[in-house]
């Protein structure tokens, strides 16, 4: 037991740690607030609310200075509220009226008209209103001194302002009157004594419960947090057969959704990877295969080296170079910077045309059309390598008919290029993957002889970095791959 405490405060860097930290700062402010309303400032509280009071007692006799019973009125007042009043009428001495309500009254009744006249001075100065704090020693001046006797005596009572008098010029249709409130302050310092105890107790139990309750709640919100930190540690090792707990607070469940995603993409990345490996790997081995038996023939038989060997020989090395190209070029396609300039497109897909129709002038058939010359702002490079990637894919897939169709239009400031070509139709659950990189299609395709089969994903990553997008729709006769690129 001693030993987890002693581990929790060792691990300072911990939630658990940290949320009793925070609350134990937030209960020591409850309390020090609480000790500087009920024990440091209670006398000096009592004290204004007292004087407060008075106050509103001179405003409620001014409201009703006219009335007939006003003296009955300043009776009430001053019994429900322990007061003692004098109202004094100072150009008429007409209205004098005294109500004394304690031992000390005598204080106000017996007040000559000299001394009435120093506080209504008193009272002018001071904007109106004048308040009076009278020390208990004024009343008990005697020689009594606490340090002349042992034990738990009481101390003296100099400087202790129980005696309130509170003064407060008020108008009549421009007829002044002194009011005089006084008020007797309760003693507060046997309160102060009960409520230091009670408070040492409470900030006691407070605080241990403080504890407790921290310790519980920073587990309840630690241990999901903990778990998922444990989770991710095998995630990073490389399993990715993990699931996330998605029961807790809310922040936690959108992280083991998080999570839980980023652990299915790895897994998917993953698999796809050992795939482009597999891949690869075949596509390698077939070019070096020949190459090398075909080199073996023409050294162990001279008569074998002709220009068709060699032929041979080369274009399977320019195949592997292709190959070797394609995966270059995939690694790289997620650099962003592009090397903008303004060039016509249509009369680049026309460049890019001959020339394939040159080569392929007795296989295929290439035919464009298009509604008008486009001028593009974007990287020339990547969008050649997406239009020659787009026609060898079409050249490829052409099973059926040696036309290829390629077709420009521009819609709502958008060119919309698209490839067509005549051959077997994708399957629709493929559709939505044909893009993705290193994604081989269940179809036996010619793919595995044709290339490495990363010309998609090139097409798309190039696009996107022009914040266009890839368009693929396939049926029984035609597939058409269609890129959109913004104009202007």
């Amino acid at each position: 037991m001693f030993k987890k405490i002693k581990q929790f405060f060792k691990d300072r860097n911990k939630i658990q740690f940290k949320i009793l930290k925070y609350f134990t700062v937030f209960s020591l402010i409850i309390i020090t607030v609480l000790w500087l309303f009920q024990i440091v400032n209670l006398r000096s509280f009592y004290r204004y609310m007292t004087i407060k009071n008075i106050n509103k007692t001179a405003d409620t006799i001014e409201e009703n200075i006219d009335n007939d019973q006003l003296y009955l009125l300043i009776k009430r007042l001053a019994i429900n509220n322990d007061f003692s009043i004098r109202l004094f009428s100072l150009n008429d001495n007409k209205i004098d009226i005294s109500i004394d309500n304690n031992e000390f009254s005598i204080l106000l009744s017996s007040l000559s008209y000299l001394d009435l006249m120093n506080y209504y001075s008193l009272t002018l100065k001071n904007n109106g209103q004048y308040t009076l704090i009278i020390e208990k020693s004024t009343f008990y001046n005697d020689l009594y001194q606490s340090d002349s006797f042992k034990g738990d005596v009481p101390k003296e009572l100099t400087g202790f302002d129980d005696h309130v008098v509170f003064s407060k010029v008020i108008y009549d249709n421009d007829q002044p009157y002194l009011f005089l409130g006084y008020a007797q302050l309760a003693p507060v310092y046997a309160t102060i004594d009960i409520l230091k105890t009670q408070l040492v107790i409470v900030s006691s139990i407070f605080m241990l419960l403080t504890i407790i309750f921290t310790i519980f709640i920073s587990k309840r919100i630690s241990k999901p947090i903990i778990d998922i930190n444990e989770q991710a540690k095998k995630l990073a090792e490389g399993n990715y057969h993990l699931n996330f707990d998605n029961t807790g607070y809310l922040e936690i469940n959108e992280l083991s959704s998080t999570l839980n995603h980023t652990a299915s993409e790895l897994k998917k990345v993953d698999e796809l990877k050992n795939e482009l490996i597999a891949n690869i790997s075949h596509d390698l081995k077939t070019p070096l295969t020949l190459i090398a038996g075909y080199s073996e023939a023409m050294i162990d038989l001279p008569q074998e080296m002709t220009k068709e060997n060699i032929q041979i020989i080369l274009n399977e090395a320019n195949r592997l170079s292709q190959l070797v190209d394609d995966v270059l070029t995939i690694s790289q396609v997620n650099n962003s910077n592009l090397n903008i300039e303004e060039y016509e497109i249509t009369k680049d897909i026309k460049n890019i045309i001959d020339r394939y129709q040159r080569i392929y002038f007795d296989k295929f058939k290439f035919e464009f059309s298009y509604d008008k010359d486009i001028t593009i702002s974007a990287d020339k490079i990547k969008i050649d390598q997406v239009i020659y990637n787009l026609l060898n894919n079409a050249i490829n897939y052409s099973t059926k008919a040696n036309i290829i169709n390629i077709k420009q239009i521009v819609i709502d400031k958008k060119v919309f290029i698209t490839f067509d070509n005549y051959g077997e139709k994708i399957p629709e659950d493929e559709l939505p993957f044909i893009f993705d990189r290193y994604y081989r299609s269940k179809q036996n395709h010619v793919r595995a002889i044709a290339g490495s089969g990363l010309g998609l994903s090139i097409v798309r990553s190039n696009i996107r970095l022009h914040k266009g997008e890839c368009i693929v729709k396939s049926n029984d006769e035609i597939t058409s791959f269609t890129i959109v690129l913004p104009l202007g």
